[in-house]
């Protein structure tokens, strides 16, 4: 349901194409947005609880729409340097065995996804990027006396990969889940089963989203679902089991008969 007038989103947004700010009925803190693409203007508060969101045609002169194409695009990412010591996955067989059970190799090759070997820790490590631009790393421990993940950076965003021009996207509990639908889809990897207002902004880009949760977090596979659905064409499915216990070819077939 729209709470906030055109009007009124209009006056917020004013002569930019683009806002994020606190939410101006609940507020919500840095979760509203509002976006003017292609003479029309959307927007929506991430916050759960929040249900303001609308979408509405507006005119834009000849003036709006030349000063918008050139207008600089701001870099709103945290930016992760990838620290020098993190090495080639080939500089050890373990490396390689952990990442070929996971299903990553062949995206890893293809230049799809980007992987390393942080030997100080013992991890293998899955860089996260958004466009050009590494946001983080998260690293998965080899060494069962440590921790099993640990995030290198602080971007509040997902692993997020996108196939193509691929409109639909699945939303998986961790990221090696995520790169086995890869083959198939756009997938995203929450490495958990929250959903920040980062990921939101991402998701809200594609046409379809499917949220594939673990089989014991369906129930908060349908919460997330309903908090999508008002912004985009979403379903929560049931699983077997984990997807990166599958093969690609398995997990597609999977997420294609529910």
């Amino acid at each position: 349901m729209t709470l906030l007038s055109v009007k009124t989103v209009k006056s917020i947004l004013g002569d930019n194409d683009s806002y994020r700010g606190d939410c101006p009925d609940c507020g919500g803190k840095n979760s509203f947005s509002v976006n003017k693409n292609m003479g029309e203007v959307a927007w929506i508060c991430f916050k759960a609880s929040c249900r303001v969101r609308g979408r509405e045609t507006v005119h834009r002169s000849v003036d709006e729409i030349v000063t918008s194409l050139l207008k600089p695009q701001k870099n709103n990412l945290y930016e992760f340097e990838v620290p020098d010591y993190f090495t080639s996955i080939y500089s050890q067989d373990k490396i390689v065995n952990y990442f070929q059970r996971v299903n990553a190799i062949p995206l890893f090759e293809s230049g799809a996804i980007k992987l390393r070997y942080d030997p100080k820790q013992d991890r293998a490590v899955f860089i996260v990027e958004r466009g050009s631009v590494t946001v983080y790393a998260i690293g998965r421990s080899l060494n069962k006396n440590t921790i099993k993940w640990h995030r290198y950076g602080k971007s509040g965003k997902s692993f997020l990969h996108k196939k193509g021009e691929c409109g639909i996207i699945v939303i998986t509990e961790d990221i090696p889940s995520a790169i086995t639908v890869g083959y198939s889809y756009s997938s995203m990897g929450l490495m958990g089963t929250d959903l920040s207002h980062e990921d939101m902004s991402d998701i809200i880009k594609f046409q379809r989203c499917i949220i594939a949760l673990d089989p014991d977090a369906y129930s908060k596979s349908i919460k997330m679902a309903q908090r999508l659905s008002p912004w985009i064409n979403t379903k929560a499915i049931l699983i077997p089991d984990d997807l990166k216990y599958f093969k690609p070819k398995e997990a597609k077939d999977i997420i294609d008969g529910t």
